[in-house]
C-alpha cells in the first residue's frame, strides 16, 4: 500500500528559485544533523507552489523534534541567534543590491553580487534551524500543546481568571514589534498630522484616491512624509514577485480613517494596544510562578511568533531587492525576468559567468515542475513526467462536511458574521467590516482584507503561520489549522467562531 502524503502549505506567486532551500533543510540537512528522514516533494505550476510531505515520516520527524527542544530548549535559543545572524547578512547585501546601479557593472561583479545573494539566502533558509519548532506545528502543533499543558496545570493550581486560550496568547505575544505594526504605528502618526491640518483633513475626506495624490503637492511637507512612508514601506505585501503597495494604497487608508472621522484619542489607544498586551502579557506572568525552564520554553514560544514574521519581512524584502538584480541577469542573458526566476541558486551564477544554460528546460518549468527529495536524493521533473509523478504524489482528500469545524486558537474571541473566501488580492472585493475571513492560508498581499475582518479562519497554519502573527497584531480573533475550511464553506453562510474554543459553527439561516 503507497504511503500518505499530505500537503503542508500552499505558496501563491513563488517560483524555482525560492523553495529548494527550505525542503532541503527538511528533506537533507534534518538528516545530516539529527537523523531526521523525511521525504518530501514540491510542485510548480503557474508561479504557485504546494509542500508536500510523507504523513508517517513527517510526523515521526516532529516528535523526534518536540523531544529534542523540551529537553535542550537552549538548541532553540542558539540557533535563533544564528538565524537573525544570518538573516541580518541577507538584508544587508539586499540594501546593497538596491542602492548600486547594477547596469554599470561588469559580468564579474554581477556574479559577485548574485553569488553572495545566493549564499546568504541558503544561509538565512536552508541551514538555520529556525525552522524546527514550526515543524512540530504543522499539523500535529506539539509545541503549542506542550505550552497548554505547563499553563493548565498553572491556571488550576493558582486558581487564575484567564482562560487557557487567553493565557496562552498572553504567553505567546511577541516583545517586539513587527513590520506590519511598525506601519501602521508610522501612518497613525501621518494621520495625526492630518488632523491638525482642516483643509488637508477636507482633502481626504471628501474627495477620491485620485484627486487627492493630484491635490497633495499644494501640501508640501505633508507629501514629502507620505513619500518616505511609501518609499520604506512599499515591499511589505511583495512577497516573491511583488507587486509592491503604490503610493494611492497609502492614500487610501488615510483617507478611510478620515471619512470614519477617527479622533486623536482613538488613534492614540490604537498606538498603545500592542504596548498594552505587552504590559498584560508581563502582569499575567508575575502571577505564574515559573521554573528556569518554564521561562526558557515561554521565551522561545514568544520568540519563534516573532520570528517567523522577522524572517517573513526578510525574505519579502530581498525578494523585492533581487527583482534589480534578476532582471539585470535577464538581460546579459537575452532572458525574461520570469525565465530567469526558474533558475535554481546553484544553477544562476554559473549560467551568468559561462553563459551554458537550456532555455527549453526553464521554459519547461515555467509550464510545470515537481521536484522530489526521496532518501535524501533530489530528482527534478519538468513536462509530462512531471504530470506523471504529480498524479502519483496526490491523494484525493474525503472531506466530511459538518456544521462545525474543528481548529486552534491563534486570538481568542467570538465573533458571529458572513463567510468570504478570500484567498487572492482579485477576491479582497467581497470584504465588507465585520465579515469573516476565510483562507488556505493569508500572506501580506491579503492585510488589507484582514484589517476589515470580524475573525480570520485558515485551513493550515500554526501559531508561527502569518495569521495568527498577523491577528495578533491586529487584535482579531483567529481560528487556524482547520484543515478544510475553504473546501466546506461558501461565500455569504452565516457562522459563529469561536476562536477562543478553536471552532466554527455553521448557524442555521
Amino acid at each position: 500500500m503507497a504511503e500518505e502524503w499530505f500537503s503542508m502549505e500552499t505558496i501563491r506567486r513563488i517560483h524555482p528559485f525560492y523553495v529548494p532551500a527550505f525542503m532541503r533543510y527538511v528533506c537533507v540537512e534534518l538528516n545530516k544533523k539529527y537523523g531526521l528522514r523525511i521525504d518530501g516533494a514540491t510542485y510548480f505550476h503557474s508561479n504557485n507552489t504546494e509542500l508536500l510531505f510523507k504523513r508517517k515520516m513527517f510526523d515521526s520527524g516532529a516528535k523526534k523534534i518536540i523531544k529534542k527542544i523540551i529537553n535542550d530548549p537552549e538548541l532553540m535559543e542558539q540557533e535563533h541567534k544564528k538565524l537573525i545572524k544570518a538573516s541580518e547578512k541577507w538584508k544587508k547585501i539586499s540594501n546593497k543590491i538596491l542602492k548600486t546601479n547594477l547596469s554599470k557593472l561588469s559580468d564579474k561583479k554581477l556574479v559577485g553580487f548574485l553569488k553572495n545573494y545566493s549564499e546568504s539566502y541558503f544561509s538565512a533558509h536552508g541551514k538555520c534551524a529556525g525552522h524546527l519548532l514550526q515543524l512540530t506545528e504543522w499539523e500535529n502543533e506539539l509545541y503549542t500543546k506542550f505550552i497548554y499543558s505547563i499553563l493548565q496545570k498553572k491556571i488550576k493550581r493558582y486558581s487564575l481568571n484567564e482562560s487557557l486560550a487567553e493565557a496562552f496568547a498572553l504567553v505567546s505575544a511577541p516583545e517586539k514589534l513587527g513590520s506590519i505594526q511598525e506601519e501602521e504605528k508610522e501612518l497613525f502618526d501621518l494621520y495625526l498630522e492630518l488632523l491638525k491640518n482642516k483643509k488637508l483633513l477636507n482633502l481626504f475626506r471628501k474627495h477620491s484616491e485620485k484627486e487627492i495624490e493630484k491635490k497633495l503637492s499644494k501640501f508640501t511637507k505633508f507629501s514629502k512624509k507620505l513619500d518616505s512612508h511609501h518609499k520604506k514601506w512599499l515591499w511589505l505585501p511583495f512577497m516573491y514577485e511583488g507587486p509592491v503597495w503604490e503610493k494611492s494604497y497609502f492614500i487610501g487608508v488615510l483617507s478611510s480613517m478620515a471619512r470614519q472621522y477617527l479622533n486623536k484619542e482613538e488613534i492614540t489607544l490604537k498606538k498603545k494596544e500592542p504596548k498594552r498586551l505587552i504590559k498584560s502579557k508581563k502582569e499575567f506572568l508575575k502571577k505564574l510562578p515559573l521554573t528556569k525552564k518554564e521561562k526558557l520554553y515561554f521565551k522561545i514560544l514568544s520568540d519563534s511568533v516573532y520570528l517567523k514574521g522577522y524572517r517573513k519581512d526578510v525574505m519579502y524584502y530581498s525578494c523585492f531587492a533581487a527583482e534589480k538584480l534578476f532582471s539585470e541577469v535577464g538581460k546579459k542573458l537575452h532572458l525574461s525576468l520570469n525565465q530567469v526566476r526558474q533558475f535554481f541558486p546553484e544553477e544562476i551564477v554559473p549560467a551568468l559567468m559561462h553563459k551554458k544554460f537550456s532555455v527549453k528546460e526553464l521554459n519547461e518549468r515555467i509550464g510545470f515542475t515537481v521536484i522530489a527529495w526521496i532518501n535524501g536524493k533530489e530528482e527534478i521533473f519538468t513536462g509530462k513526467k512531471a504530470r506523471a509523478v504529480f498524479n502519483k504524489l496526490m491523494k484525493s482528500m474525503k472531506i466530511k462536511k459538518s456544521n462545525k469545524l474543528q481548529g486552534s486558537t491563534a486570538v481568542p474571541g467570538l465573533v458571529k458574521g458572513k463567510v468570504k473566501l478570500v484567498n487572492h488580492p482579485n477576491e479582497m472585493y467581497k470584504m465588507k467590516q465585520g465579515d469573516i475571513m476565510v483562507s488556505h492560508s493569508t500572506n501580506p498581499n491579503l492585510v488589507p482584507a484582514m484589517k476589515k475582518a470580524g475573525a480570520i479562519v485558515t485551513d493550515v497554519g500554526g501559531i508561527t503561520c502569518h495569521a495568527a502573527i498577523v491577528s495578533r497584531e491586529l487584535n482579531i480573533p483567529c481560528v487556524i489549522g482547520t484543515k478544510v475550511a475553504t473546501r466546506t464553506l461558501k461565500d455569504n453562510e452565516k457562522v459563529e467562531v469561536n476562536a477562543t474554543k478553536g471552532t466554527v459553527k455553521r448557524l442555521k439561516k
